[in-house]
């Protein structure tokens, strides 16, 4: 529910204003940018993938930020101007890494390794935003953050969540108490 649009000689985010003077949307910080789940080992034809995750409640803007799978190298893959991430279900964005970057926007110039890797995301002057590490990532499993942008990661089997929620099955579920029928006051 945004748009682009002039203000000034900028093309920037906007609300938008049809028939109206142009209105640059609120932007939120990058520091609320995280790398929030990846497969580095995914089934036989399919490219590996990262995932960012914006935590804030406005869209940032990802243009000039710089990806990398080597923290001593933050500047391989720069985001291109004029990329944002959003909010609600727009805050989760996936990058393929697949070393393709002619292919768009959300294409990194670089591969990952099941074996150990590191997904890094750094302000334009390669200052650190965020970086995950791993190593021996199982074939066909991803790994990520439990709850989104949190610290704790876990491996995800069946729910594997591309540009979505991280989310685990419950698997120990008891149904302890059930009311089929309701007289007053339990209504």
């Amino acid at each position: 529910d945004f748009s682009l649009g002039r203000i000034g000689e900028e093309w920037l985010l906007n609300l938008p204003t049809i028939g109206r003077a142009n209105t640059a949307a609120n932007l939120g910080s990058r520091s609320g940018l995280r790398i929030n789940e990846w497969l580095a080992n995914p089934p036989s034809g399919e490219d590996d993938w990262f995932e960012v995750f914006n935590s804030g409640t406005l869209p940032v803007d990802l243009g000039g930020l710089l990806l990398s799978d080597d923290p001593a190298e933050p500047g391989k893959s720069p985001i291109p101007a004029r990329s944002y991430i959003g909010v609600g279900t727009d805050r989760f964005i996936k990058f393929l890494a697949d070393d393709n970057v002619q292919n768009g926007p959300n294409h990194a110039a670089f591969r990952l390794s099941s074996a150990t890797v590191h997904v890094v995301l750094s302000q334009p002057d390669g200052m650190t935003i965020d970086a995950v590490s791993f190593a021996n990532q199982v074939a066909g499993m991803s790994e990520g953050r439990l709850p989104d942008g949190g610290a704790p990661v876990v491996r995800f089997s069946d729910t594997i969540s591309p540009g979505h929620p991280n989310y685990l099955l419950l698997t120990d579920v008891i149904i302890n108490e059930i009311l089929t029928h309701t007289d007053p006051p339990l209504e």
